[in-house]
């Protein structure tokens, strides 16, 4: 375990993704920390309440909440807890380090023959941990929902060093939690067997017929996929809306005979699948990167509700934006992500978009995706009353200081 000032990847990290909008040298950044055992994390953990010092727990550090960015403390940068510690083939499920990149636990549970049930679209460099933390959804989330109805149990510890194993209903005290009562040092997943996941790519000229998909793109999203691609990297069409349906590759005669007819019926058609499902995937992952958006703009809305909700954005707005988004459920949800075209917009002008954004969302029957460290008020949106006041009472058992990602999910 080493304690070392934060580093130039670290702090490009900080300013990419970090919160905005603390006063000019008011940060108060004590160090960061490369715990390699839960042993370790329990010593930093018991000094730092020893010491009346935040704590604010790392994956990859690319959260767009905030949520992995402190102002002030001790940053837990989990990267080095990347073990895949138990797996059994005959209940599917595997005991996982936080710090795991998902591509890396995909590559371990290959030779068994499993897979994840649900993981994001930026597989190749987010967390197991800050996945879970995030209650995100992902590829596969169509079929089983969620992060959180894949995972069976996780242990937490908590500011005090103590250890916490959480199971059942007291899940929710973790996963979806936001980094917020702990830091969780492994979780149990449920997997799923290992199948070769196949694309079929569809294009469409109008926004009624695209909402029929399950990963979308509007025509400003795609023109800025077309602009950052690579040579090598397979071509969206310009102007268009794309959508990626992904399926096992075992299933390529029963799926792709229905899907093709649902995209042509739809207005749709298809591109040739010239790349693997993963390199589209990739095509289809978050556009936060590019730095265009200080703030998320992230909404969940009810499956078909997108055109209504885009409808009431102003013209001039609208023509400002791109979106993306991905359907989390059987139910018919999608998430949304909007991003601003252009790097030219302050983060007063973002504020200004996402609170207008969000307003219209709810009038269109959608709600806030996550609170993170800008979206506070809208806790008990998110998380609901009742798990609200569950998360509430436990951060004031177990952290009455209020030291550990102190600004965070909730307060």
């Amino acid at each position: 375990m080493r304690l070392i000032e934060e580093s130039p990847v670290q702090a490009e990290l900080r300013a990419r993704f970090g919160p905005r909008f603390q006063p000019a040298g008011e940060e108060e950044i004590v160090g960061m920390v490369w715990p390699e055992t839960e042993h370790d994390v329990s010593g930093v953990l018991a000094i730092a309440a020893q010491a009346g010092v935040p704590v604010v727990p790392q994956g990859s550090g690319t959260s767009p909440y905030g949520g992995a960015a402190p102002e002030k403390g001790i940053v837990v940068c989990l990267e080095r807890m990347a073990r895949l510690l138990d797996m059994d083939k005959h209940t599917q499920t595997a005991r996982v380090q936080s710090g795991l990149i998902w591509q890396a636990l995909i590559e371990q549970l290959e030779p068994a023959e499993l897979m994840p049930r649900v993981y994001p679209s930026s597989f190749k460099f987010s967390t197991v941990g800050g996945f879970v933390g995030q209650g995100g959804v992902g590829l596969g989330s169509f079929e089983y929902g969620p992060i959180d109805r894949s995972v069976l149990g996780a242990r937490v510890q908590t500011s005090e060093g103590s250890i916490l194993t959480l199971e059942g209903k007291s899940l929710d005290l973790a996963v979806g939690a936001e980094g917020r009562t702990g830091i969780i040092v492994d979780v149990t997943l449920r997997l799923q067997p290992h199948a070769a996941m196949a694309p079929l790519m569809a294009i469409f000229d109008r926004l009624t017929d695209l909402e029929r998909s399950v990963c979308l793109m509007d025509p400003a999203a795609v023109s800025m996929r077309v602009d950052s691609a690579s040579r090598r990297e397979p071509v969206l069409p310009v102007g268009r809306y794309a959508a990626l349906f992904s399926f096992r590759s075992g299933d390529h005669r029963a799926v792709v005979p229905q899907l093709r007819g649902a995209v042509l019926a739809a207005g749709g058609s298809l591109l040739p699948n010239k790349a693997s499902h993963d390199v589209w995937a990739a095509r289809f992952m978050t556009l936060q990167v590019r730095g265009t958006t200080q703030i998320p703009m992230q909404l969940r809305l009810p499956f078909g509700r997108l055109s209504a909700l885009l409808a009431k954005i102003p013209p001039k707005v609208r023509a400002a934006l791109a979106f993306e988004g991905v359907i989390a459920d059987q139910a018919m949800s999608v998430v949304l992500r909007f991003f601003f075209t252009q790097w030219a917009h302050s983060a007063d002008e973002n504020r200004r978009v996402v609170a207008n954004l969000i307003e219209l969302g709810k009038q269109a029957g959608g709600e806030t995706y996550a609170t993170g460290a800008f979206f506070l008020d809208e806790a008990e949106a998110v998380y609901g009353r009742d798990k609200l006041e569950r998360l509430r009472s436990f951060r004031e058992a177990m952290d009455p200081s209020n030291r550990f990602n102190p600004g965070k999910g909730f307060v």
